[in-house]
């Protein structure tokens, strides 16, 4: 493949993987929106609490094997056989592991209620492996414009029926429904046009070495799992659904910013930064312009929306969650940060070296643990405090090893990034000092929103033009060149 022709399907990869990621978050986000002024909070934290276990039980399914078959330089029909009955294989082990388990899980979490709900969740993990195959391969050859597709379609079907059933009255299991019938949804569309054809000639063996790399990043992801979520199993087993729901809500515009700004991103930053690991300058060159595009696009604003949390919360999800405004602003806060660690570990693992990414994950993951359990006797708000700090204990350290790994300088990193960085913070100061003159002109929560909203980042746009205005107009450019490629 020409360098010309492997940029356009990066190119065009990210288009569509944005194409995928912001429709299907902000698609999900409307849905979720109607569904929080329907549901109890009680409600909605029993269907996160199932979620969780499942995400958890579907870390083990998938074992790094998809991220495997895209970073693998080369892949056959009897490789991708062997990882599909693997990938099937483990997912009937996990739901039938589930179905037993579910009383047990029940009672230690004291949600009697959970049983079932996280019985019939757990059949998503057989949808899922269904197109394990389909969709690693879509991804491999860049063809994100038939996942993206297959998502919105999926999003906006199942959105409609957990619509319906909320309305009716149904309660959890609307959002139950919405899961499954989203999962399905896709795993049928990607069949229609298979980019593979399962057949029984297998090469184990030859699959040795991405099970290995697998292994490692699943080790990775079960770490990243007891650091990032293994809160929401804490506050439901320590202060009940409810709690855990008004997290949800909290965490539910952080998630959605993660999933717009960063996995598109990230997804295709690691199939580039896979294809250029043995290309030490080329891959510092792409490491420093993707970064470059974050700093001046998701940082911004995961700033200013934090900024507005408190009218963003009542005018999203109503007044009965205004509460959830106090987790809001320091989750987005972190989003700001990790939008730009993330290209350490995206790097580390597209040179081979998914080692590294485990050992930040692991210690990550004891202060967090450690933190948690300090805090366990103080109020939700002040957990979510500790949680966030927690997280961002070893942001320093991770850039100094990517400078060692990588060979980047942290000083040209330093000088690209402060504009974008200080002009986000002044933007944020600017939004909160202007609040109390525009609550005393109008009592419109919306017309509040809108306002501060947009006087953040017009300081924003301002200070970006004076302090980094080529930088900015080289983000632009790079936009533009996208475009007329795709």
């Amino acid at each position: 493949m020409s360098s010309t022709t492997f940029r356009q399907k990066v190119q065009s990869g990210l288009l569509w993987s944005l194409v995928q990621n912001w429709g299907l978050r902000f698609g999900g986000l409307i849905v979720f929106m109607f569904l929080a002024r329907v549901l109890t909070p009680s409600e909605l934290g029993l269907f996160a609490a199932a979620t969780t276990v499942v995400a958890l039980c579907a870390l083990f399914v998938e074992s790094g094997l998809s991220e495997a078959v895209v970073q693998q330089p080369e892949v056959n029909h009897r490789q991708l056989n062997s990882i599909f009955a693997i990938n099937l294989g483990l997912a009937m082990l996990a739901v039938l592991g589930l179905w037993l388990f579910s009383p047990m899980i029940a009672a230690v979490m004291k949600l009697p209620e959970l049983t079932w709900v996280l019985r019939i969740s757990s059949l998503g993990m057989l949808i899922s492996a269904a197109c394990f195959g389909q969709n690693a391969m879509y991804r491999r050859k860049f063809e994100y414009r038939a996942l993206a597709m297959a998502s919105l379609i999926a999003t906006l079907v199942s959105g409609a029926l957990a619509l319906a059933m909320a309305s009716a009255g149904h309660g959890t299991w609307s959002l139950v429904a919405q899961s499954l019938s989203a999962s399905a949804l896709t795993a049928l569309i990607l069949w229609r046009h298979p980019q593979w054809n399962f057949s029984f000639a297998f090469d184990f063996p030859g699959t040795l070495r991405m099970v290995s790399y697998g292994f490692q990043r699943l080790l990775t992801a079960l770490m990243d799992f007891a650091n990032t979520r293994f809160i929401e199993l804490f506050f439901a087993a320590t202060l009940g659904a409810s709690a855990l729901g008004l997290y949800i809500i909290g965490t539910r515009i952080y998630q959605a910013l993660m999933q717009t700004l960063c996995t598109s991103i990230l997804d295709i930053a690691h199939n580039a930064f896979s294809r250029l690991a043995h290309d030490r300058v080329a891959l510092q060159k792409a490491y420093y312009a993707a970064i470059n595009v974050s700093a001046a696009i998701a940082v911004p604003i995961f700033c200013v929306t934090s900024a507005v949390t408190p009218e963003l919360t009542l005018v999203v999800f109503g007044p009965k969650w205004t509460s959830a405004a106090s987790i809001m602003a320091p989750m987005l806060l972190l989003g700001a940060v990790q939008v730009l660690q993330f290209y350490n570990g995206i790097a580390y693992n597209a040179m081979g070296r998914p080692d590294i990414g485990l050992i930040f994950i692991t210690a990550k993951t004891i202060i967090t643990l450690g933190c948690l359990y300090a805090a366990k006797d103080q109020t939700l708000n002040t957990i979510v405090v500790v949680f966030v700090l927690s997280q961002l204990s070893i942001t320093p350290i991770s850039f100094i090893v990517a400078r060692r790994i990588i060979g980047i300088s942290l000083r040209t990193l330093a000088l690209n990034l402060w504009p974008f960085i200080f002009s986000s913070t002044c933007a944020v100061i600017f939004v909160q000092a202007a609040r109390p003159s525009v609550a005393l002109w109008t009592e419109s929560a919306l017309a509040q929103l809108v306002l501060l909203t947009s006087a953040g980042f017009a300081i924003y746009f301002v200070l970006v033009g004076l302090l980094a205005r080529q930088q900015a107009i080289a983000v632009i450019t790079a936009f533009k060149n996208r475009r007329a490629s795709v």
